[in-house]
């Protein structure tokens, strides 16, 4: 029976690798799956290596592409590409769509660079792991793990919703912080405050 190398996430995001004996890719797929798992590749042993290897020659990042995105234009991309995929359009033809709506910028540059190496042969998961400024690890991790099991837009709704979950408790956390900073040093300069007059108050009955 052959055998399928695999990697995949558990319940609590940590990632696995291991191997299964399937008679196919998609016995494979459900075995991972029936396992507790979130298959993120599957792949018959000895099978894909020229694959990676000129993958690997082809993953750095092109010019303009470096740039900072802002969290909020991250979940909002994932919505909208997440909505086209369950409408049933290609990957490649809404991810056009979406590089032609979006304003100039860094993610239009890297929206548009994903699609070229999508036409080039790559996965959706592979091209987005050049762009770790605007895709990061579990983003590719779960779009991955989308792909394989065929719920990509599922997937990217989920994705948006946690990052803009995780961007407000963020904001309150470090709001939270702010705040005793804020109080303590409206309090010390009071203090200073108060002793400098009091200082000058002694002078003043001093020299009285």
């Amino acid at each position: 029976m052959p055998t399928f190398k695999y990697e995949a996430l558990d319940a609590q995001g940590n990632e696995v690798k291991a191997e299964v004996e399937a008679l196919s890719n998609k016995e494979a797929i459900s075995k991972i799956r029936n396992k507790g798992l979130f298959p993120t590749k599957v792949q018959a042993r000895g099978a894909g290596k020229k694959v990676k290897a000129e993958t690997a020659a082809k993953s750095k990042p092109r010019r303009g592409a470096g740039g900072k995105v802002k969290i909020k234009e991250v979940c909002q991309f994932a919505r909208q590409l997440s909505t086209l995929q369950d409408a049933g359009l290609a990957i490649l033809r809404s991810l056009r769509i979406l590089e032609n709506q979006q304003k100039k910028g860094t993610l239009r540059r890297v929206i548009g660079y994903v699609a070229d190496d999508i036409e080039g042969g790559a996965t959706l998961s592979e091209a987005m792991s050049k762009y770790p400024r605007c895709f990061n690890r579990l983003f590719v991790n779960m779009v991955a793990a989308g792909e394989v099991g065929g719920v990509l837009d599922i997937i990217l709704q989920r994705l948006a919703d946690f990052m803009e979950k995780a961007e407000k408790l963020r904001a309150k956390v470090k709001g939270a912080m702010v705040y005793p900073t804020v109080v303590m040093t409206v309090a010390l300069t009071i203090v200073k405050g108060l002793i400098r007059f009091h200082h000058y108050r002694i002078v003043i009955i001093s020299n009285a």
